[in-house]
């Protein structure tokens, strides 16, 4: 959906525009495109983040001119207790992940002789979630993380996450 909406892409804003009343045709598109056009993701995903990030009323209904953003605000444990479908689908790669600190990381990427791959996950920033889901989940991704990397990756809002950031 480059430049051009197809049909089915334009029942599925529609329909979340009927289940989210007040919003955009952006919003939805924003929001659709995050979940690979899946609309209950799509929705599931809308919810949680206006409960992490409230929008501002106006006569009771949301003033959709205040509610243009470029991301989407969302917090991880909102995702991964939630025990919906979109859950499963933005859960870190744990069978990749190394378990154990940035140091013991880069010793063992150092020991063993490979690539050490470093992920920063961001709490604000919903699309750095869609590499657990797209980028990760790749059988010829994983392939290449397992026999090259040592893949560690890291929430931007613990301490190893804000001295990797800086």
């Amino acid at each position: 959906m480059e430049n051009e909406t197809s049909d089915q892409q334009r029942q599925l804003i529609s329909a979340f525009l009927e289940i989210n009343v007040s919003q955009t045709v952006e919003i939805a598109i924003q929001f659709l495109k995050a979940t690979n056009w899946e609309l209950d993701e799509a929705i599931n995903l809308f919810h949680i983040q206006r409960i992490n990030q409230p929008l501002p009323y106006k006569d009771t209904l949301y003033d959709s001119s205040m509610y243009h953003t470029s991301s989407v605000a969302v917090c991880p444990n909102d995702i991964w207790d939630s025990g919906s479908r979109l859950s499963s689908l933005y859960r870190p790669p744990l069978n990749l992940l190394f378990n154990g600190s940035f140091e013991d990381a880069k010793s063992t990427s150092s020991r063993e002789d490979l690539w050490l791959l470093v992920n920063l996950q961001s709490t604000t920033e919903f699309a750095s979630h869609t590499l657990n889901r797209d980028l990760w989940s790749n059988d010829v991704v994983s392939h290449a993380i397992e026999s090259r990397f040592i893949l560690w990756q890291v929430y931007d809002h613990t301490n190893e996450g804000q001295k990797i950031s800086t």
